[in-house]
């Protein structure tokens, strides 16, 4: 079921889909807006399996496009696995013309991934998968266990500009929740720890970027497995605030008020309205 919320009256309105193929009910699935407007859908749980399905839905024209892979370029090969609770960024290009979609994480509590999955499409939008693996030795983007961030699934990737992503929390195998933060490079696909003081560990927690470069947190589940109910989480980065290049206007206008944040700038934080 789709619904959208118009924006004038602050009604919610179901959308009916005027064509199929329509994505069976799921959840933990990603969502991602794309320039021409599309929404990009890939997995979730059906309530019996893991999908790795990939849909574009049109809201100017109500219908939905199940996207294939294109085989002969071998792109079957890199098509994911079957993800749920995975983050999905949308990454702009240097021309302003080319982008990508890239996928972190996911899986299950049982089998928790720790794959990147870079997204891109070609003029008859066959799917193209870039499959980067960190912990295989002979992988060119293998990274020794301590310098890089464990297999979780409930946690936020945040994309700062076009060229990094930041991974904070989740819930990682047994379910464990942690607490740590990553820099990704998406030119080198390498890993950087960045260091947090105050910080919780958390998993399905939410994160932005605002315009002036601070990484808003809100919400989230305890390691007790409580919400985060009157939780500081006022922490502090060891580094300057993410920045976006100046040339990328900020395309989403953000009208929300925030109980409680993270800053990537202040030591503290008191509650932000955007």
């Amino acid at each position: 079921m789709l619904w959208q919320i118009l924006s004038k009256e602050y009604e919610w309105a179901e959308k009916i889909p005027t064509d199929l193929p329509e994505p069976p009910s799921c959840v933990g699935h990603s969502v991602t807006a794309i320039p021409d407007g599309r929404v990009i859908v890939f997995g979730g749980w059906d309530g019996f399996q893991l999908s790795n399905k990939l849909y574009i839905y049109s809201p100017q024209t109500s219908c939905w496009q199940e996207c294939t892979s294109d085989a002969g370029k071998g792109s079957h090969l890199t098509w994911p696995i079957g993800l749920s609770y995975h983050t999905a960024n949308f990454i702009l290009c240097e021309s302003e013309k080319d982008w990508s979609i890239v996928i972190y994480g996911g899986g299950s509590p049982e089998e928790v991934s720790g794959l990147a999955y870079k997204l891109e499409f070609d003029r008859q939008s066959n799917a193209r998968w870039t499959r980067v693996c960190f912990d295989e030795e002979d992988s060119p983007n293998f990274h020794e266990p301590h310098r890089r961030p464990q297999e979780r699934m409930q946690h936020t990737s945040t994309a700062v500009g076009d060229d990094r992503m930041i991974v904070l929390g989740g819930l990682g195998r047994g379910g464990r929740r942690m607490g740590d933060m990553w820099e990704l490079s998406l030119a080198s696909w390498e890993w950087k720890q960045v260091h947090l003081t105050g910080w919780q560990p958390s998993s399905g927690h939410t994160a932005l970027l605002t315009q002036q470069g601070r990484m808003l947190v809100f919400g989230g589940e305890a390691s007790d497995g409580c919400p985060h109910h009157g939780h500081d989480p006022s922490a502090c980065l060891h580094q300057d605030t993410f920045k976006r290049r100046p040339s990328r206007p900020h395309s989403v206008c953000l009208s929300v008020c925030l109980s409680a944040c993270v800053s990537a700038r202040l030591p503290v934080c008191p509650p932000v309205c955007l």
